[in-house]
């Protein structure tokens, strides 16, 4: 089980909070996401198994370059049908051009992460496939940012939207405070 925190979830959010603080331009400190995900670890082999290559929806899979950065991918997403990851923006010089199309949706990808860690030792890299369905866009995103040196994104350039999402979405810590507060407030008067 691979477990991201919301802090994790969202790399520019930490970048523009680490810019305001760095400008102190804002005294007040953004108010910090502590829900924690978990997020189930696949195989390559489970998740074609999930999203056959071809079918109804032309499912492809691409492995892309990114040992410079995941800059050099030249992918911009947005939140798509079903809060999956869809293309929004391919930029030319990227690896991802004339490999994956505008408008397409990620169905899975991979992601890195160090296991082993310990006080003695830095641990060793462990890479595992997220399938979107099991997460929000954003998450799904964080997870793409972990990659070191490839890529590996199985998309759908024909996804039909299901209406049906298995992952919870994310809540901030006051909202969730708040419905616990109220339920267990619902369970005092009974």
């Amino acid at each position: 089980m691979f477990t991201m925190n919301a802090t994790q979830l969202s790399s520019t959010r930490v970048c523009n909070t680490r810019a305001l603080r760095r400008t102190s331009t804002s005294s007040a400190r953004p108010r910090v996401n502590t829900v924690t995900r978990a997020i189930n670890e696949l195989t390559e082999s489970d998740v074609l198994t999930r999203y056959p290559l071809g079918g109804d929806m032309d499912v492809y899979k691409v492995e892309l370059d990114c040992s410079q950065s995941n800059i050099q991918l030249g992918i911009f997403l947005q939140k798509g049908p079903d809060d999956r990851p869809q293309v929004r923006t391919i930029r030319p010089g990227g690896t991802a051009k004339g490999k994956i199309d505008v408008g397409d949706v990620v169905l899975a990808t991979t992601y890195t992460v160090l296991k082993g860690t310990s006080d003695k030792s830095y641990g060793s890299a462990s890479r595992g496939w997220c399938d979107t369905a099991e997460t929000t866009a954003a998450q799904a995103e964080a997870a793409m940012t972990t990659n070191s040196s490839s890529i590996g994104i199985v998309l759908a350039r024909k996804y039909k939207a299901t209406g049906l999402k298995s992952a919870n979405v994310d809540e901030d810590t006051a909202t969730w405070a708040a419905r616990v507060a109220a339920e267990a407030r619902a369970k005092r008067k009974q």
